[in-house]
């Protein structure tokens, strides 16, 4: 299951926030109203002001191709 943390303070993010993200192994992002979502295997220190989500443990990707029929 992955773990969500929530950027705190309405803040955009810029290009710097980005490769921090990425340089700690954010697995995706995701811009939900006005916060901003990043994705990552396990909760982990973030220089960035924000909170650690559970999310839905689903994989739809995985059920997709699992209901794939011809």
């Amino acid at each position: 299951m992955s773990r969500a943390y929530r950027l705190l303070g309405g803040r955009g993010l810029c290009e710097a926030d980005l490769g921090l993200l990425w340089d700690r192994g954010c697995q995706g992002l995701w811009q939900r109203g006005d916060a901003w979502l990043a994705y990552f295997a396990e909760p982990l220190e973030l220089p960035l002001p924000g909170v650690w989500e559970d999310e839905d443990p689903t994989d739809y990707l995985a059920r997709y191709y699992a209901e794939l029929k011809p």
